[in-house]
């Protein structure tokens, strides 16, 4: 599987190559008035109007603060296009599916709220990556309600 290593605050996250249409710079962000708190605003992209969310809201509650490293990876998941703002995308790698363990949490545990989100942990040159399942993830958000 490919997968795009990419940062939210300290974390390391992982999404697979194939549902990411294209990455751009967060730049010429129309932001809309009234907007759910996840939602950045718009850009235009493919001759359409693609909304852009902080997935850093709703990964963990926190909005990320913009900076020159910050990026939009334009989305698709069945009919969902979307855009993630995420703080900085690094790399691109292939990861043996057999090194995806799934992830199981405890019913107190912070993350709980995260883990619908997530498909798997890997271990990657002593680093810990969060494999997350964009289908879930843009599913709730299309649908307006509340990450967790």
């Amino acid at each position: 599987m490919r997968a795009i290593i990419f940062r939210i605050a300290a974390q390391e996250y992982l999404l697979e190559v194939e549902s990411i249409r294209e990455i751009v710079e967060a730049e010429n962000i129309y932001h809309l008035p009234k907007a759910s708190d996840f939602i950045v605003g718009t850009i235009r992209k493919f001759g359409r109007v693609v909304p852009v969310i902080d997935l850093s809201k709703v990964l963990s509650n926190i909005s990320a603060k913009k900076t020159i490293e910050s990026c939009i990876f334009i989305v698709q998941a069945g009919e969902y296009l979307m855009g993630l703002m995420v703080d900085a995308a690094s790399e691109i790698v292939d990861i043996d599916e057999e090194l995806i363990e799934t992830a199981e949490f405890p019913a107190g545990a912070s993350v709980v709220a995260l883990s619908p989100f997530i498909k798997g942990t890997v271990y990657l040159d002593e680093r810990l990556l969060i494999l997350l399942d964009i289908e879930k993830i843009l599913a709730k958000k299309a649908a307006g309600r509340p990450a967790a």
